[in-house]
């Protein structure tokens, strides 16, 4: 019964873990150049940055950079999740593990789990704040766009 209650736990803290660790692999602000000024994070890979697709102001651009650094704490938690998930899946291995010790761990995970998706949310709440209606809807088709065009390269390169 314990092992069922074990597997049950690492099962969902793996898929969490993953879920997490997808939509967190997407930092607010990858690098872009508008109007000479670098930013880093979800609004600048490919030949045209999301910075210059939304056509923001100067004022904006401002704004988000302000942003990106208030919130850059996202990537660490990112890194400090994987670790702990991986001290987890260790921990799980071990056969002279008690119960308490992977609650204790699993407690942990879900706790990093909340402040990371917290703290998505008060990005998105802000970057809604910044730009226009029609900017932020730009901006997630523009997102979903690129998570389609990275999900279909990674099934291309996995064919070869």
């Amino acid at each position: 019964m314990k092992g069922i209650v074990r597997l049950t736990i690492a099962g969902t803290l793996f898929f969490l873990a993953t879920d997490i660790a997808t939509l967190c692999a997407q930092p607010l602000a990858d690098s872009g150049l508008q109007n000479g000024t670098r930013l880093e994070g979800r609004f600048g890979k490919g030949k045209k940055g999301f910075l210059k697709e939304l056509n923001l102001t100067n004022d904006q651009i401002e704004k988000v950079k302000s942003l990106k650094q208030s919130q850059s704490n996202v990537k660490e938690m990112v890194i400090r999740l994987k670790q702990e998930r991986e001290e987890f899946q260790n921990l799980m291995g071990k056969a002279e593990v008690t119960d308490s010790e992977i609650k204790a761990k699993a407690t942990s995970l879900k706790s990093l789990f909340g402040q990371i998706i917290d703290t998505r949310i008060e990005q998105n709440t802000a970057l809604k704040q910044i730009l226009t209606p029609e900017q932020f809807s730009k901006f997630n088709v523009m997102l979903k766009e690129r998570k389609a065009s990275r999900e279909k390269g990674e099934s291309g390169s996995s064919r070869q």
